[in-house]
C-alpha cells in the first residue's frame, strides 16, 4: 500500500472477527500533518467491508457498516465521508451511532475513485457487524431467532480461524433510557430488563426451543447481534 493511503487494511484472517462486532482499526499509513484530510482508495474500504457481501446469502443475516471517530469529542454525525468517482460525487451517510451507507458497488470497485473524509487521517475506525435482520412485529416466535442463530453458527464454522467460538444468544439493543424490556413466554416467563445504556441479553436455551415459545419486545429493538463467547478451550 502506497504511504499516502489513509488506512491499513486488516487481514483476510480477521475477517469474521470484524463481522463479529470487533472494530477492525484502519491505521494510518501516512506522514501528513494531523490536520489533513483523510482520503483513501475506494477499493480498499471495499476489501475491509467486502465480508459484507458473505452475508446477504442468509435470509435472516444482515451486516451493517460502522465508522467511529478515536477522538471522543467528535460525535459519528460529525463525520463527512464522501466518493469522488468520474459519475459525480456521492456523500456517505453516517448515522448518530456511526452506521454507514457504504455502497459496494462492482462498477466503483473498477473505478476505485478516492472516498474523502473531513476528519484527520487515521483518526477513524470501521467495523461491520453481523446482526439479525429486524423483525416485523414485536411478538416473535423464539424459533425465529433460533434459526437466525444457526446462521450465524454457519458463517462461523466457515472460518476455521475461528474454531471454538460459541455462540450463546442475542443481544439486543434498546434505545438507552428508555426502561426497554423483553419477555420470553412458554411454559413459564421470564422478563429481562434492559440496562442504561439499553442492552439486554438473552442466552439461548434448550427450554426456549419449543414451538410455543415466544418472545416479545416492549418496543421495536435499535439492533439485535449475536452474544459470542471468544473463550477457546484447549
Amino acid at each position: 500500500m502506497s504511504k499516502d493511503s489513509t488506512f491499513v487494511l486488516p487481514s483476510r484472517l480477521v475477517a469474521l472477527r470484524r463481522l463479529l462486532c470487533a472494530a477492525a482499526l484502519l491505521l494510518v499509513a501516512s506522514g501528513l500533518a494531523a490536520q489533513a484530510p483523510g482520503s483513501t482508495p475506494y477499493a480498499t474500504l471495499y476489501k475491509a467491508l467486502e465480508p459484507a457481501l458473505e452475508v446477504r446469502r442468509f435470509d435472516r443475516l444482515e451486516a451493517r457498516a460502522n465508522v467511529q471517530s478515536k477522538h471522543g469529542l467528535i460525535r459519528p454525525e460529525q463525520i463527512r465521508m464522501e466518493i469522488r468517482s468520474g459519475r459525480g460525487i456521492r456523500r456517505l451517510k453516517v448515522e448518530p451511532n456511526g452506521d454507514l451507507d457504504f455502497p459496494l458497488d462492482d462498477q466503483l470497485l473498477s473505478e476505485n475513485p478516492l472516498v474523502v473524509s473531513n476528519q484527520p487521517k487515521g483518526s477513524l475506525t470501521l467495523a461491520v457487524t453481523i446482526m439479525l435482520r429486524p423483525f416485523p412485529t414485536l411478538r416473535v416466535p423464539y424459533r425465529e431467532i433460533s434459526v437466525a442463530l444457526a446462521q450465524v453458527r454457519q458463517v462461523i464454522a466457515q472460518d476455521p480461524n475461528q474454531a471454538g467460538v460459541q455462540v450463546r444468544g442475542v443481544e439486543v439493543n434498546f434505545p438507552p433510557g428508555r426502561n426497554a424490556t423483553l419477555a420470553v413466554r412458554g411454559r413459564s416467563e421470564q422478563l429481562l430488563m434492559a440496562d442504561a445504556s439499553g442492552r439486554v441479553l438473552l442466552t439461548d436455551a434448550d427450554e426456549w426451543q419449543r414451538p410455543d415459545v415466544e418472545v416479545e419486545f416492549s418496543e421495536a429493538p435499535l439492533r439485535i447481534i449475536p452474544y459470542l463467547d471468544f473463550t477457546r478451550t484447549p
